[in-house]
């Protein structure tokens, strides 16, 4: 493996566009406008999620070199203390382009790095840390809304709330076994929210838009499942890329009542991150998402 294909692996770049997603979803909810503002605050959410990329595998060390010795810490590509440098230089890297910003950016932004630095401390042994990353969906909209001209509004922080409630479940589900464990109705629910909540909140000229928007989200999940735990049990992890590639269609059906431009930039999202997953097998070895393909 090369420097560069191991920078690629541990970046998990597919999962990127999801994350930018989730700000501009926020952005929108919390009035847009301050569109200047927009390009730093994506450039700081980006710094911290390459930092919590590279720290997963620096806390993951130990584990892949027993199980996973491809990787490119425990191949030798690269030291430990390196990746150590560099996730810690991106989280803070990020967390001083967030405080830059409003203090409200400034206190949802290190609450994020925080937040990043704990998943990935206990993602290895508590089960329950799918929750954790979901709250970090939350948290991206927050800072999103925090630059726009209405703020934190009550549709920024209720739509939030969904995203995180179905990223929860996009993460956690795929870890199950499918014959076996209880915890997989709660999992298979919280995907559901999103749906629930457009249904709720949208009315009037509203409601058709979050209709079609909520129809494409369910078969987006029908046909991520079939691709894993319907139809191969054995295999639940197949469902993963599908179900987190679903956070970009759960953030369009969010803002369903956007401009088309916003439509079109978070259509364009998800085709790069399908893209970015079918290139994945040639990065190296589980070079996909950390929650879910990783955990």
């Amino acid at each position: 493996m090369s420097v560069l294909r191991a920078i690629a692996t541990l970046s998990r770049p597919s999962l990127l566009p999801g994350v930018w997603s989730n700000c501009l979803a926020g952005w929108w909810l919390g009035g847009g406008g301050h569109s200047d503002v927009v390009p730093v605050l994506l450039a700081g959410v980006t710094l911290i999620f390459l930092g919590g990329c590279f720290l997963n595998d620096a806390f993951d060390a130990e584990f892949d070199q027993q199980h996973q010795p491809d990787r490119p810490i425990p191949s030798g590509v690269v030291s430990r203390k390196a990746v150590w440098t560099w996730g810690i230089g991106f989280l803070v890297a990020g967390a001083l382009l967030c405080v830059w910003q409003r203090p409200a950016t400034a206190v949802a932004g290190l609450v994020l790095v925080a937040t990043v630095i704990l998943f990935n401390a206990l993602h290895r042994w508590f089960a329950l840390t799918p929750l954790v990353w979901g709250f970090c969906r939350l948290l991206l909209y927050l800072l999103g809304a925090s630059v726009a001209v209405r703020g934190l509004t009550g549709w920024a922080i209720w739509s939030g709330l969904a995203a995180g409630c179905y990223a929860a479940g996009a993460a956690w589900l795929p870890r199950l076994q499918p014959k076996s464990n209880p915890a997989l109705p709660w999992a298979a629910a919280l995907l559901g929210v999103p749906v629930a909540l457009a249904l709720i909140l949208n009315s009037g000229g509203y409601r058709e838009a979050a209709l079609i928007l909520s129809l494409v989200l369910v078969l987006w999940v029908v046909r991520s499942l079939r691709q894993g735990i319907w139809t191969r049990p054995q295999e639940p992890a197949r469902s993963a890329p599908g179900l987190l590639a679903g956070i970009i269609v759960a953030d369009w059906l969010a803002v369903a009542h956007a401009p088309r431009e916003l439509h079109f930039v978070l259509i364009a999202l998800l085709l790069a991150t399908l893209a970015l997953q079918a290139a994945a097998p040639r990065l190296g070895p589980a070079a996909g998402p950390s929650p879910a393909s990783r955990a």
